[in-house]
């Protein structure tokens, strides 16, 4: 919901961007999840970029500490 497009933009990164955009890029917060179906090992989610109209996030692999993908991404917004 509210989301018009998610744009791979390197090794587990990728840009969401939003159909109506916040008020501003302080007033909402946006958490993640990742999650690998095949070994259930879970990523960290890092916030890379945040703006009103879009979010950057990357999953770093726990183990390594080195970006990698993940079967399972899951990201959601709370704001004005």
């Amino acid at each position: 919901y509210n989301v018009s497009s998610v744009t791979r933009t390197g090794l587990g990164a990728y840009t969401i961007n939003f159909t109506t955009a916040f008020k501003n890029a302080v007033d909402y917060c946006t958490v993640g999840m990742a999650r690998d179906e095949g070994s259930g090992v879970a990523s960290v989610v890092i916030l890379e970029t945040v703006a009103a109209g879009s979010v950057g996030v990357q999953t770093i692999n726990p183990s390594t500490l080195a970006a990698g993908e993940s079967t399972n991404r899951n990201i959601v917004g709370f704001g004005v």
